[in-house]
């Protein structure tokens, strides 16, 4: 589903933006000044929803590695547009709109999925964008994680 995108810039030398898209992923914008005229071109793309996080640390020791399985379903771009790959972003702690998110992908994620390995006991949070030609969505939903680790040895239970 394309989101309604209507913005109006008006920057240095009294240029002025105007972009709109309706229901489509281009739209042809224009800059108006009285002595010159731009074309300017936005895409926006749509964000891709978070399906699923897993976490592999059911008992492990705490100097195990860790990993976070991440899976979202496809950007709605992504059917008309091959091309369309995804950035996994991450924070240590709580989900909030309020912290900085790292991109933690190295390359391109072109699957649906991604694994973030080597990950240390904690909470972390996470969410994925979708991109193309070097323009990324806004972010998905986040996804909360917890890697427990459990303590050494066994425990054994007997009923009398």
């Amino acid at each position: 589903m394309k989101r309604l995108l209507a913005a109006t810039l008006c920057a240095l030398f009294a240029y002025c933006a105007h972009a709109s898209t309706h229901n489509s992923a281009n739209y042809a914008g224009a800059f108006h000044h009285p002595a010159a005229q731009k074309t300017v071109r936005a895409t926006i793309l749509d964000a891709p929803d978070t399906a699923s996080l897993n976490s592999s640390s059911a008992g492990q020791s705490a100097s195990a590695p860790h990993s976070v399985v991440l899976t979202w379903n496809a950007s709605p771009d992504a059917a008309a547009n091959p091309a369309v790959t995804y950035n996994a972003y991450r924070v240590t702690g709580a989900c909030s709109a309020s912290v900085t998110f790292t991109k933690i992908n190295a390359a391109p994620i072109a699957a649906l999925t991604f694994t973030d390995p080597n990950v240390a006991p904690g909470a972390y949070c996470y969410y994925v964008t979708a991109a193309l030609n070097g323009i990324e969505s806004v972010p998905s939903n986040q996804a909360a994680a917890a890697i427990l680790v459990l303590p050494p040895g066994s425990v054994v239970l007997s009923a009398k």
